[in-house]
């Protein structure tokens, strides 16, 4: 057919016009992975999120729940995993329980905010937390499991509309955390005589329909199963569970490490190791269940959608690395946890990221995607920003005293004793991933340069706020 100059012009320029929506559809797609649409105003001049309905929140907190364990989880990974972002290179900016839990509650490293070992949850400021800051948002909030290490089992943690806390072993009433547990039920103490977990997800589920029934506002729920922390007990259900062969990679074979601190090298590595992995690995299949039972209630109260769920846990775990057990350890499997995103419509599903994410950008995920904010300095950053961090910095008191800052191709490490640094360690992160060769042992004078440069980065970060933290 015929077409005149001025015709033909105007279907290229159609046809370029298509094509330049078709990229820019594409780069707005691609912006939804970790951006949530931009805050608008209405007439009134009032933010739309006020107008209409926030996200849920809900976060999934496991207790000593190493990288690699998300395996034995198939409907978390599918249910979570699969409909949003795993982070790979995720880690507990302190990896023990209770600081950890106040950096994710407050956002901050924990020599801001202070709870610097499993005694001292007294010392958090409550009034720093996500769920103060929801409650005064309007959110209703909940928790369901364990809170914080050394709280008063008499004492309802505040800000909380609904508490159904586990009580710790260290307390009068406690027990191991999975059979005959007790939990503080909105001020009143109540033995469990059903495994822990399944407890848990049944109070999940029936605060969840209370919320429902109440009004429309929207909620924050955490949900913190004591698994898969010692003792690691299992359902009897899965107590012969099969979950694959025991551990095994190269830093488990060195179990003699000269090159590390002497804490290290004077480590007694127990002997019921690895039964005592494939416990904890039993007691996540429970923790899978729980996960799916609580989907189910929230689907069919049409709160799927509408819900951010976030699933960590507050520390690694060694199992044999470098010939230690635990975790308040600087190395990778201590330090590094797993940690799932989900947001419907506003991050791609079934997507990894390499990006360096920590425990304290938790809470300053919360407050974006909720459209609130707290009074005080976070120091972390949102997942739903583009916001990328070139390293972090590593703390820990109890016990043994040691700082580290972590970037993508280094670690290095300073052991504190009485006189200052009593030890240092430095590893190329991608030439050693396992951290077999600590490059100040034989040749420091080889090193001096990047070892230099990583301290003077330490200094820097040892007492940061804000945004002068990494």
């Amino acid at each position: 057919m015929h077409t005149t100059p001025r015709r033909d012009a105007r279907a290229k320029a159609s046809i370029g016009s298509k094509a330049l929506s078709s990229c820019i559809a594409l780069a707005t797609l691609a912006s939804l992975l970790l951006v949530p649409p931009a805050r608008s105003e209405g007439s009134d001049g009032a933010p739309l999120e006020q107008r209409t309905r926030r996200p849920n929140v809900l976060i999934f907190l496991t207790d000593d729940q190493r990288i690699g364990t998300l395996k034995h989880m198939p409907a978390t990974r599918r249910l979570i995993g699969r409909k949003g972002v795993t982070y790979e290179n995720a880690f507990a900016t302190t990896p023990l329980c209770c600081p950890s839990r106040a950096s994710i509650m407050t956002g901050r490293y924990a020599h801001n905010h202070t709870v610097r070992d499993n005694s001292s949850a007294i010392r958090l400021d409550m009034s720093t937390t996500l769920q103060h800051n929801l409650h005064e948002a309007g959110y209703h909030t909940a928790i369901v499991g364990k809170f914080m290490n050394g709280w008063s089992s008499r004492a309802l943690p505040p800000d909380f509309d609904r508490s159904v806390v586990l009580i710790s072993s260290q307390e009068r009433y406690g027990s191991n955390g999975y059979t005959q547990a007790v939990f503080n039920v909105n001020g009143r103490l109540k033995r469990v005589h059903r495994y822990s977990t399944d407890f848990m997800g049944s109070r999940a589920g029936s605060i969840l329909r209370r919320f429902d029934e109440s009004d429309r506002r929207p909620w924050m729920m955490f949900v913190s199963p004591n698994a898969p922390h010692f003792p690691a007990i299992p359902p009897r259900r899965h107590s012969d569970a099969h979950v694959g062969e025991p551990e095994d990679n190269p830093a488990m074979h060195n179990a003699n490490p000269r090159d590390k601190a002497p804490e290290v090298r004077n480590f007694v590595l127990p002997r019921r190791l690895p039964k005592f992995a494939r416990r904890q690995k039993r007691t996540l299949l429970a923790v899978d269940e729980m996960v799916a039972a609580i989907f189910r209630t929230m689907r069919n109260l049409g709160e799927v959608r509408r819900t951010l769920v976030i699933f960590l846990s507050d520390n690694g775990m060694m199992w044999g690395e470098h010939g230690l057990s635990g975790k308040e350890w600087p190395y990778t499997h201590s330090l590094k946890i797993p940690l799932l995103l989900r947001w419907p419509q506003h991050i791609l599903p079934n997507t990894r990221s390499s990006r360096m994410v920590a425990n304290i950008d938790v809470a300053p995920t919360v407050y974006q995607a909720t459209a609130t904010g707290p009074d005080h300095v976070m120091d972390g950053r949102s997942l739903l920003s583009q916001a990328r961090r070139r390293s972090l910095l590593l703390e820990n008191w109890d016990n043994r005293q040691w700082k580290s800052v972590r970037t993508r191709s280094h670690q290095y490490i300073e052991y504190y004793g009485r006189r200052g640094i009593q030890f240092r360690e430095l590893y190329h992160l991608r030439r050693d991933p396992w951290q077999l060769r600590n490059l100040l042992h034989r040749h420091p004078r080889r090193h001096r340069d990047i070892a230099t440069r990583l301290h003077q980065r330490l200094k820097r970060y040892r007492n940061c706020n804000g945004t002068l933290c990494p």
